[in-house]
């Protein structure tokens, strides 16, 4: 982010991956799943507009039986890897709100949790320090994170890091992913 000498502030992406959604349209277009969504949460079966509904459709397609085969609603991976920090810092973390609202890129406190001086040199990172790591946005949202990957992802997940988990959606029996990358 800067401010140019037009007055205007400009970004550029800070990121080298898109985070994409994704999910089994055919599953979410089936008559039978549509009208026993609806009739289970009281709206309809669709792409999810808030962490709420992502949270309802994960937990409804987990467990049922489709074409012969038990599915699940989710898919993450949890394998102690360098992956699985990205996972936490590109996505779970800033989509939490971690950080500092409202002035780009969080400064000083950035979207990791880690405070930065003026020159925007790490500072520190518990909230002890003037970080966030371990304020209320980072426990929620790796809470959130533990809770899905144990509730609606499949067992095996728990051991993956990203490229091993990466061919499972394609095996059919995920409903759906969040902060998949390209």
């Amino acid at each position: 982010f800067t401010t140019a000498p037009d007055k205007k502030l400009y970004q550029l992406p800070d990121q080298q991956f898109a985070n994409l959604y994704w999910f089994r349209y055919d599953w979410f277009n089936d008559e039978k799943n549509k009208a026993d969504f609806k009739a289970k949460y009281g709206y309809d079966l669709g792409v999810p507009v808030n962490w709420s509904a992502y949270e309802d459709i994960a937990e409804f397609f987990t467990g049922r039986e489709i074409d012969g085969k038990k599915v699940y609603g989710h898919m993450d991976y949890g394998k102690k890897d360098p992956s699985l920090g990205w996972r936490f810092t590109d996505a779970w973390l800033s989509m939490a709100g971690n950080g500092d609202k409202g002035i780009p890129n969080g400064l000083p406190v950035d979207e990791w949790g880690i405070k930065v001086d003026e020159n925007s040199r790490p500072v520190g990172s518990c909230t002890a320090r003037g970080g966030d790591t371990n304020g209320p946005a980072a426990v929620y949202s790796i809470q959130k994170y533990l809770d899905w990957l144990k509730a609606y992802a499949p067992a095996e997940a728990q051991g993956m890091t990203f490229s091993e988990s990466g061919p499972v959606p394609a095996q059919g029996a995920v409903a759906q992913q969040i902060f998949w990358y390209t």
